[in-house]
C-alpha cells in the first residue's frame, strides 16, 4: 500500500497541488513506514526472527539510521541531493506511524 501511495503521490497528487508538505515530505514519511515493513517482511521470509521489527526501538533505529544516511551521507555522493533535517523528522514520523499500525493490528509471529 505504501508503494502504491508513493506512486499516486508522484504521478497524481503532486500534479494537483503545490503544497510544500506534499512535495517535500510525504515521500520521506512513506519511506519511514516502508523501511521497517520491508525489513519485517524480509526477516519473516528468511526466518531471521531476531531482527523482526516488533519493538519501537528497532523500528526507530532503522528509520533514524536511514534518515541520517540519506540526509548526511548521500548528498556527498548523489548529484542534486540536498540536506534537509526535516526529512529525518519525516522518516522518524513514518516509523512511528508504522509502530502504531503494528500495535493496532497485533500480527502474531
Amino acid at each position: 500500500m505504501v508503494v502504491l501511495f508513493y506512486l499516486i503521490n508522484q504521478t497524481v497528487i503532486k500534479a494537483w497541488t503545490d503544497h510544500w508538505f506534499i512535495h517535500w515530505y510525504v515521500n520521506d514519511l512513506l519511506a519511514g513506514i516502508w523501511l521497517p515493513a520491508l525489513t519485517m517482511a524480509l526477516a519473516a521470509s528468511f526466518r531471521v526472527h531476531q531482527i523482526l521489527m516488533l519493538s519501537g526501538a528497532k523500528i526507530l533505529l532503522v528509520v533514524l539510521v536511514a534518515g541520517l544516511f540519506w540526509e548526511l551521507i548521500a548528498p556527498l555522493y548523489v548529484t542534486g541531493s540536498v540536506r534537509d533535517p526535516f526529512d529525518i523528522l519525516a522518516y522518524v514520523s513514518g516509523g512511528l506511524i508504522y509502530l502504531l499500525i503494528m500495535r493496532r493490528i497485533r500480527i502474531p509471529w
